[in-house]
């Protein structure tokens, strides 16, 4: 009573936990019915070219990302039962009494909201394989890249701003006003390397380039949709261990979940998680670099042997804001 009514995700019992983890337990699974639905449209074109001896290549790419996510836990709700109404915490077979007395010690219930976040990606590059003599190769090539910061199809987004403790919330605008990030425009990748032919037999090859990563979700904190009025993840419990009378209950089974549990006027916003994000971030990169020397011995057998790093920089951690 008072539950859920949404045939999408309606089907089989709300969870029921007992003392003892999932070997008491009842009802279904609270990952059902979560998703993510990713799809991405790529359109490229290259093309090559031979002037004397520069072998060119060049091109560009357009990347559509899109992706609808529903990543709660608890669409139907989530019952604890811990014997305190019946005298004993901790057992099992008290836990059933309170539940059959229809008292829980804590009930979760998670709102039903979907996010349809996408991205727009353009790329665009030059290579130029130079042989600057019969046995040295000289590569250079350098590439462009924009990425639209993640926005949400229905602008459910929102950003928390520390220096004024309260939401930034998206709007219809510029790329900033929708994704509530900086765009970073700045997003040039060079490329350089050489292979030299220093004998018959032997090659030496060195390489360095850039390269972006313009993807950076980190579960459901790196999601700004997340932010309270657009997801609500209630959360009504009883502290403490000792018995607990019928007037302590936060409700009882007969009388239905009260109503507007994940109404967001319920909520004490003092009291809720926050995430944010760094509204003027940079696109994290690593930079890419080998150096290596083959050597032929005989026919058929090659000995390789090659230094290979990577440095990545303005790479995405999680940081806690509260002192």
């Amino acid at each position: 009573k008072g539950g859920p009514t949404d045939e999408a995700i309606c089907g089989g019992l709300p969870v029921f936990n007992f003392p003892g983890g999932t070997l008491q337990r009842i009802g279904r699974t609270t990952s059902v019915p979560q998703f993510q639905t990713p799809r991405s449209y790529n359109f490229r074109q290259s093309l090559a070219k031979t002037l004397g001896t520069h072998s060119l290549r060049f091109g560009g790419e357009l990347l559509l990302v899109e992706t609808g996510i529903r990543d709660v836990s608890s669409l139907l709700g989530n019952f604890d039962f811990n014997g305190r109404f019946t005298g004993a915490n901790g057992r099992w077979e008290n836990a059933l009494a309170d539940l059959l007395l229809g008292f829980p010690a804590r009930y979760q219930q998670d709102s039903n909201t979907v996010f349809n976040i996408y991205q727009h990606m353009y790329f665009g590059y030059v290579q130029d394989d130079w042989k600057l003599t019969r046995n040295f190769t000289l590569n250079l090539g350098i590439r462009y890249e924009f990425a639209t910061p993640t926005r949400e199809r229905d602008l459910k987004w929102a950003n928390f701003d520390p220096s004024t403790r309260a939401y930034v919330a998206a709007k219809e605008g510029s790329l900033r006003d929708e994704a509530l990030i900086e765009p970073d425009r700045n997003n040039w990748a060079p490329r350089v390397g050489f292979a030299w032919s220093a004998t018959s037999k032997t090659v030496v090859r060195a390489g360095y380039g850039i390269f972006y990563n313009h993807a950076n979700r980190m579960g459901r904190e790196g999601l700004l949709g997340f932010n309270p009025p657009f997801i609500i993840l209630g959360d009504a419990q009883i502290s403490g261990s000792g018995t607990l009378k019928s007037t302590n209950a936060i409700f009882r089974l007969q009388d239905g979940i009260p109503a507007g549990f994940v109404d967001i006027s319920r909520v004490n916003l003092a009291t809720v998680a926050r995430r944010a994000q760094d509204p003027t971030q940079e696109t994290s990169y690593t930079q890419q670099y080998n150096f290596g020397i083959q050597r032929e011995f005989g026919s058929g057998l090659v000995f390789d042997v090659a230094y290979v790093g990577n440095r990545g920089l303005h790479l995405p951690a999680f940081r806690n804001l509260n002192p």
